[in-house]
């Protein structure tokens, strides 16, 4: 017979209970209104969670049960992204219990998220805090009672990153320094990535605010088989529209116009001022946001208003079955405190241009506008490339003053650009000739051939630098291995010196370079890439800077100003061809390596000949062949 005690021992507790029961069928947004508390700090709006507020989170958030695996959120700051990532964490932790990382840009943060974010969704919450044991929160780590396993990682750490399958894998402000420190592993991105290949219904969220178009969030976005835009209607017209601040920060948007969801284009909209940077308090306070297609101007009121009735709208139809999505979303969309006042945004623009200062103006835009930041200031105009043309025609070397040639060769899928530079004292340079072929058999005559100076002097190039990385590594070093004066380089930002030289060509299963064999040339991109901007600033008139041939072109032109320095001092393409940019401090680099600057010039070596050559000998002449006598045998021939 079994007592009651017995009996009350095997009937669970209600945590039990809870613990064991099925979930409830909900969607990521309902689970995250039924159960997330808000507390303050950090949250400006605490109590249960409400996403009226953020009604655009609310396609995001739901995105994660969808069938796409990679959900990318390109946000500005304070639209509560961290609060979409955690609510898509505790869905996970709480309904389908599962292997959860969340990995944050440094140890500091990570920490930061695990106590006083994580830790606290839980506790804050009754159901949630039936399954949470603060004993069981190590440092880094939280374990559910109802198995789930929560990890908490940073970007450095590499080993963290890759201990242990994961079927969630959320990454946080991918931007930022963090995800970009050098490891001889892959970069954190693609290691956090990797724990969930395990899971065919795994999910990965990436979020950060932008910085640059090279950065991680902008390249993963524009990677996304369909990009969304949170839609709001006019009060006026009523057309669907997303927000931009103006056509000039819109990117991904193709002259202007957006595709609404019927599939027709429009044109945006735009933040309206009077008086632009100029203007007074009441200017800026009269504000709005224009509507792109009756041209009606709403202020902060209206504009609210309709974020709230708003809509995900892909930029783009789809055919085949997204595995990766991405939202675009600035600060306009904002319902939260006054950061997505109209009247105060234009305030802060203008400071922030006002003071001239890069890191503002950036800030405005990544953070506010949630775009990319572009130098839009030029250092170097087409117009200042062009001026400094003279009157040679291509293929002519300048004059007797010159130390050798050079050549500088960018290497493409579809061939291979050149340029051959003469170099003179402080290696001032005169462009002889540029231009493109399409294989390696056509671009050696052209470095081989004669150049002539204007004396009729002759001159070939004396060494070449080729660009080995891309698809076509294998085919140049073997090219490289027959030509003698080539050699294939590989560009990096952050050497310590000018350049570095690797031996390809080793003994079969050892590390024992052959003597003779292959090497390749790590130019340090930064520092050549500086000097040749510098030596386009000299003025014409000044010695020791670069000039070009006559026939150049504007598209050679606007080729050698595409790129600028970003705020770190790291040259960028943003967009566009730079092929005779990079041909151009390749050869530059060349010119450097052999010491050029410090050889004699043509017509020195020329003297030189003509004050060591033997004189004639005017002394008698052999009267049988009537041939001049030999000076060191007085005319006698040698005995055998």
């Amino acid at each position: 017979m079994t007592s009651m005690n017995s009996v009350d021992l095997l009937i669970p507790s209600r945590a039990e209970m809870d613990a064991a029961a099925p979930p409830m069928r909900l969607t990521i947004s309902e689970w995250a209104e039924r159960h997330r508390v808000l507390t303050s700090p950090p949250s400006e709006e605490p109590g249960p969670l409400r996403l009226s507020r953020t009604p655009y989170l609310v396609p995001i958030m739901d995105a994660c049960k969808s069938s796409a695996e990679q959900i990318v959120i390109c946000k500005s700051a304070q639209i509560a992204g961290t609060e979409c990532a955690l609510s898509i964490i505790g869905y996970y932790a709480h309904q389908e219990p599962c292997s959860i990382m969340l990995v944050m840009a440094d140890q500091d943060t990570a920490t930061y998220m695990s106590r006083e974010r994580i830790q606290r969704m839980f506790e804050t919450s009754p159901e949630l805090a039936s399954i949470f044991d603060a004993a069981q929160a190590a440092k880094g780590e939280i374990t559910l009672r109802n198995g789930t396993y929560i990890a908490l990682g940073w970007a450095s750490s590499v080993a963290r990153l890759a201990s242990r399958p994961m079927k969630i894998v959320c990454l946080d402000e991918v931007d930022k320094p963090g995800y970009y420190v050098s490891t001889r592993e892959a970069d954190p991105i693609s290691l956090a990535i990797e724990r969930t290949e395990t899971y065919y219904n795994r999910k990965i969220v990436m979020l950060s605010t932008p910085t640059f178009e090279d950065g991680n969030i902008w390249r993963n976005l524009q990677n996304c088989d369909l990009i969304y835009d949170w839609h709001v209607p006019c009060p006026k017209c009523g057309q669907f529209q997303p927000l931009r601040w103006s056509e000039k920060h819109a990117t991904g948007f193709e002259d202007g116009k957006y595709r609404s969801i019927d599939g027709s284009l429009h044109r945006l909209g735009g933040v309206r001022w009077e008086s632009g940077r100029d203007a007074t308090k009441k200017q800026v306070d009269q504000a709005g946001y224009e509507c792109g297609e009756c041209g009606h101007l709403w202020n902060t009121i209206e504009k609210n208003h309709a974020v709230g009735n708003g809509q995900m709208i892909a930029r783009q139809e789809y055919s085949g079955k997204a595995r990766k999505i991405g939202f675009h979303l600035n600060r306009l969309y904002s319902l939260l405190g006054r950061s997505g006042d109209i009247p105060k945004l234009v305030a802060d623009w203008i400071a922030a241009v006002k003071s001239k200062d890069q890191r503002k103006i950036q800030g405005f835009i990544n953070s506010s506008l949630a775009e990319p930041y572009r130098y839009f200031a030029q250092d170097r105009q087409e117009s200042a490339i062009l001026d400094l043309r003279d009157d040679r025609p291509i293929g002519s070397v300048p004059s007797d003053e010159i130390c050798g040639l050079t050549c500088g060769a960018d290497t493409q899928d579809n061939g291979f650009y050149y340029t051959i530079y003469a170099w003179g004292r402080g290696l001032a340079g005169w462009l002889v000739r540029d231009g493109f072929v399409d294989s390696l058999e056509l671009l050696w005559p052209i470095t081989t051939g004669l150049y002539y100076d204007i004396s009729g002097a002759p001159y070939h190039v004396q060494f070449l630098f080729i660009d080995a990385m891309g698809h076509r590594t294998s085919e140049v070093y073997e090219w490289c291995r027959t030509k003698g004066q080539v050699r294939p380089i590989k560009g990096e930002q952050n050497l310590s010196s000018p350049y570095a030289v690797t031996d390809i060509d080793r003994y079969p299963g050892t590390n024992r370079p052959i003597v003779g064999g292959l090497k390749l040339y790590r130019l340090n991109t930064t520092y050549y890439k500086n000097m040749l901007h510098n030596k386009l600033s000299i003025p014409v008139t000044d010695p020791g800077g670069i000039r070009f041939h006559a026939d150049v072109q504007t598209e050679f032109a606007k080729q050698m100003i595409s790129e600028y320095r970003d705020e770190h001092g790291i040259w960028v393409c943003p967009a566009g061809n730079n092929h005779f940019w990079d041909c151009t401090y390749m050869a530059l680099a060349a010119a450097d390596v052999l010491g050029m600057s410090n050889w004699k010039q043509a017509n020195e070596m020329r003297a030189e000949e003509r004050g060591n050559r033997v004189p004639h000998n005017d002394g008698p002449r052999n009267p049988y062949t009537g041939r001049r006598a030999n000076p060191f045998t007085s005319g006698k021939r040698g005995r055998a």
